[in-house]
């Protein structure tokens, strides 16, 4: 854990190094503020007062801990790669993020879950109940595609332009 901090540390001074307009997760560091989506206006100002809570004590923490490590030999990696076999000879590869990252973004899971649990269209809850309700209806013909080998990932620009478009411009940089 000491090393996958000092990793996200010397990944965020890299981000606040860069010119104006570029703002790092140490803007969702702010604790109290929740950001809904479509209020541009108030995700924006929160953005800047939680960049400017980060800057005040956590960012030299942080900062501090990546200085530390400015002259180590010691390889810094921000997130890892794991395998699960599963079986017949396959593995799954699949990305373990940072735990920073992951704890920052939990309440943007939360949110976007309890949205999913609503439609009940979407089988992310209960995979068979969408087709179920449709054939309620009795149709001739039912369709249902299995996606099982689909990637479990959105490609990262559409996941920003949807993060810009639901909280604001200001919140899309501090994905990375």
């Amino acid at each position: 854990m000491f090393l996958e901090t000092a990793a996200f540390a010397r990944q965020l001074r890299i981000i606040h190094s860069e010119p104006d307009g570029i703002f790092s997760p140490g803007i969702l560091f702010q604790p109290g503020y929740t950001l809904y989506p479509f209020d541009t206006k108030f995700s924006t100002w929160a953005a800047n007062e939680g960049l400017r809570f980060y800057e005040a004590w956590p960012g030299l923490v942080f900062d501090s801990l990546a200085m530390g490590f400015d002259r180590s030999s010691q390889p810094l990696y921000s997130g890892r790669l794991a395998q699960s076999l599963e079986g017949a000879g396959k593995r799954r590869l699949f990305v373990i993020g940072n735990w920073f990252k992951q704890r920052l973004l939990y309440p943007v899971h939360v949110w976007g879950m309890s949205v999913l649990r609503r439609i009940p269209q979407d089988g992310t809850f209960h995979q068979e109940g969408p087709i179920h309700r449709l054939a309620k209806r009795r149709p001739r013909f039912i369709a249902s595609f299995d996606l099982s080998a689909a990637t479990d990932r959105w490609p990262v620009p559409v996941i920003y332009e949807l993060m810009a478009c639901l909280f604001s411009q200001v919140t899309r940089p501090s994905l990375h």
